[in-house]
Formats: structure tokens, C-alpha cells, sequence
């Protein structure tokens, strides 16, 4: 087990005062038994948070902060586009819990920089080093979006590119569905791009409500780099 399994069957719950913090937490056995472990995600109160004897405990302030997300990571010393172009997709373990985009000039050298960072870090000014940095809890994924009743063609005229809101819609789309009814008399077409999780990749009906008793006029492709679902 491990803090991915607990992830994939997480739900979202309301804290009540005094318990103000989200938390995970690994309580290891005193073997070296990987599969003895238990992994918690939760809400804690600021006492449990600070139990000095407590040390597999984590915790954050931040609504969901808890959850797990995935930022991509890269450097570079020329720009933010020569950085994308190396960028890969990490996940982030708390204390950190935002996706970060972070400038930083000491003088000499410029820094362009992407990847995981703390609430505190995402705070920070630091005037002896200057950074200019921008958070956010999405999955810095940025997707063409459009929907048509035409064609695919002319969905992608009037597409516009979209952000990721979701740390979890890690995918961009393309979902269609083009079936003629029984009286064969009329035809239902749409066709649609956005951003959407990887786990909802794999069954069309998740794009059309048509696809559960039509599956095959339905088609969707899914991929991971940004706009990639332009084309």
C-alpha cells in the first residue's frame, strides 16, 4: 500500500473547529514491512499537528491541500519557453502542496524555474534575493477547449486555450460521438476538446451520456502535453 492507493480512493469532507489542518500520515509498523504500513489522509486539530512524538505526521492549512497533486518541474537559464521544453511532471508530497513558477535574479544570472513548493514558500519575499514567483493548485496543464454539432473542423476554429482548474485533470481530449437514431431519419454529432483526468480516459461514456448504449460511435483520444489536443 501507499499513499497513491490511498489517493485513488479519497473523497473530499468538511473539518470542523478545532479541527482546522488537513494531514496525512504513515503509521510504519516496527518491522521493515513496506506492506504493514497504513497511510491516513484527514483532518487534524493544531495539537495533533504539533505532538512532538508524533513525527510520521504531516499537516497543512490550505483547503485540500491534503490531496496530492502533480506540477511540472524544470530550470533554466534563458527563458520559460527553454524550460518547457525539458519540463517533466512530478507529484508533490506534502508540506508541498502548490504547483510554483518562480523568476530569480541575484545579480548575475536570471533563473527560470517550475516545480513543487510549500504555502510558506509561495508567501516568501526575500529582498537580499529577489524572486518573483506564482502559485497555483492546478496541474499546469493548458489544453485546447471548443464544441461543435458541425464537425471537428470547425470545433478547432473557434477553440480557445484553456488552464487546467483540476490538479487531477492531467490530460487534454478529443471526444466525439456521430450516430444516426433507429428512424434513421436525424443524426447526433458533437464534438468536444477540454481538459480531464487520466482515469476517465478509458470509457467514452464518462464525454457523452449516448456512448452507454452506443459505444462505437464514440471515440476519444487522450494526451499529456500542453495543447496537444489541438490538431
Amino acid at each position: 500500500m501507499s499513499f497513491a492507493d490511498c489517493t485513488k480512493k479519497q473523497k473530499a469532507v468538511n473539518c470542523a473547529f478545532p479541527l482546522n489542518y488537513c494531514f496525512i500520515q504513515e503509521n510504519a509498523t516496527d518491522y521493515i514491512d513496506e506492506k504493514a504500513a497504513v497511510f491516513y489522509k484527514g483532518c487534524a486539530s493544531a495539537a495533533q499537528c504539533r505532538h512532538k512524538e508524533n513525527k510520521a505526521i504531516t499537516c497543512c492549512e490550505d483547503d485540500l491541500c491534503n490531496k496530492g497533486i502533480s506540477c511540472y518541474q524544470c530550470s533554466s537559464n534563458i527563458s520559460f519557453a527553454d524550460c518547457a521544453r525539458k519540463q517533466t511532471r512530478v507529484s508533490c508530497n506534502l508540506p508541498m502542496s502548490h504547483c510554483m513558477k518562480a523568476t530569480k535574479d541575484d545579480g548575475q544570472m536570471v533563473t527560470y524555474k517550475k516545480g513543487c513548493a510549500t504555502t510558506n514558500e509561495c508567501r516568501k519575499e526575500m529582498a537580499e534575493n529577489p524572486v518573483d514567483v506564482e502559485c497555483c493548485r492546478e496541474s499546469g496543464l493548458s489544453c485546447s477547449k471548443c464544441t461543435s454539432t458541425v464537425s471537428r473542423e470547425e470545433c478547432q476554429k473557434h477553440h480557445q486555450q484553456v488552464y487546467c482548474k483540476s490538479s487531477s485533470a492531467d490530460r487534454c481530449f478529443y471526444a466525439s460521438i456521430q450516430r444516426i437514431t433507429e428512424e434513421a431519419c436525424s443524426a447526433i454529432q458533437r464534438f468536444y476538446h477540454g481538459c480531464t483526468s487520466d482515469a476517465l480516459c478509458n470509457d467514452t461514456a464518462n464525454f457523452f451520456k449516448e456512448c452507454v448504449t452506443s459505444p462505437e460511435a464514440c471515440q476519444v483520444q487522450c494526451c499529456s502535453e500542453n495543447l496537444c489536443n489541438k490538431g
